[in-house]
């Protein structure tokens, strides 16, 4: 789920689907006909094994005459599912005249481990651009902002942060699973703040947490983290805000960091100083629409990551709450 895809029920319900039999979920999807959403009955379906589940998938996400919004969870289903039959309709999916539906199919191709299809579309650039940062492969990475591209922190005031609660982070990590980027994440070293009336989380990749990046001397592209949004309203759900990626640097012993919205804008960007196992970063925000002003130091040692300070304009840390205390 991405900002510029709708949020579905199967993101934020769960259902044990041994309460609905296959030709219930399927008069659901077909019909509108039961107590379930049409696309909370595709997650459901997608739980369940019989014949040619992929091809009543594909016929969902290829319907014409159905909702974007319901063809493009069909196809996030069918990355989920990630069988061979499965990844061959989305390849066909990707073709769809809507765009919204091809880009939950190119989306789902990453779920699936498989690369997106070569696209002059901007929307699906970003993906294969993702996909390369994702599984560590080469190709051109996201060039580094110029100095006059930064914004200057005026007057600004502390952001405090906290360490976040396992059990919070664990539900986080489970909300976001399908957001169609497939990250392993980790609650080890998951962060929590509150910026103005926004709920935020730092939750780190697998390979981040483990220091397997640090082994490998920070060579190759990754994407390392997400930080996630915490929304309140009609739902309790997680999702993505920002990408962490990281790249190398023409400098010797330094490392790019750059954090993406979820459609590829470049948000904030900084660099990390390495010396041996340790490092030391700064990410500070780059002009684009909607930037608020804010600068973000920290340190990561042996896998774990800890904010040192977080600055940010006025207006942006007003509203924070005084539950939320720096550890």
């Amino acid at each position: 789920m991405t900002g510029t895809e709708p949020m579905t029920e199967a993101d934020v319900f769960s259902v044990d689907p041994a309460r609905f039999s296959v030709e219930e979920l399927r008069r659901m999807i077909s019909k509108g006909d039961g107590p379930l959403p049409k696309v909370l009955a595709l997650s459901v379906l997608r739980q369940k094994t019989y014949p040619n589940m992929v091809k009543d998938f594909q016929r969902v996400m290829l319907n014409e005459h159905e909702s974007p919004a319901v063809r493009h969870a069909a196809a996030l289903e069918l990355g989920r599912i990630g069988s061979t039959q499965a990844v061959a309709a989305l390849r066909k999916g990707v073709k769809a005249k809507h765009e919204l539906v091809a880009r939950g199919a190119a989306t789902a191709l990453t779920i699936a481990g498989e690369a997106p299809p070569v696209s002059r579309k901007p929307a699906m650039r970003w993906l294969q651009r993702f996909h390369r940062y994702k599984t560590n492969a080469t190709g051109p990475g996201i060039t580094f902002p110029k100095a006059s591209s930064f914004i200057r922190l005026g007057e600004a005031s502390e952001v405090t942060f906290r360490s976040a609660n396992r059990n919070e982070a664990a539900l986080a990590i489970k909300q976001i699973a399908g957001a169609g980027r497939d990250l392993p994440l980790s609650a080890a070293s998951a962060v929590a703040l509150r910026c103005g009336e926004r709920t935020l989380m730092f939750l780190p990749t697998e390979t981040l947490a483990s220091g397997d990046l640090v082994k490998e001397g920070f060579k190759r592209q990754a994407a390392v983290g997400v930080v996630a949004s915490h929304h309140t309203v009609e739902t309790d759900t997680w999702s993505p805000k920002y990408y962490i990626l990281c790249q190398p640097s023409r400098k010797r012993n330094e490392l790019q960091m750059l954090l993406t919205t979820s459609t590829g804008t470049l948000a904030f960007a900084g660099t990390a100083r390495i010396d041996g196992e340790h490092a030391s970063f700064k990410l500070k925000t780059v002009k684009h629409p909607g930037a608020v002003p804010a600068e973000v130091e920290g340190t990561y040692d042996r896998g774990k990551v800890r904010f040192a300070r977080i600055r940010a304009e006025e207006r942006m840390v007003r509203a924070i709450t005084p539950s939320t205390r720096k550890r």
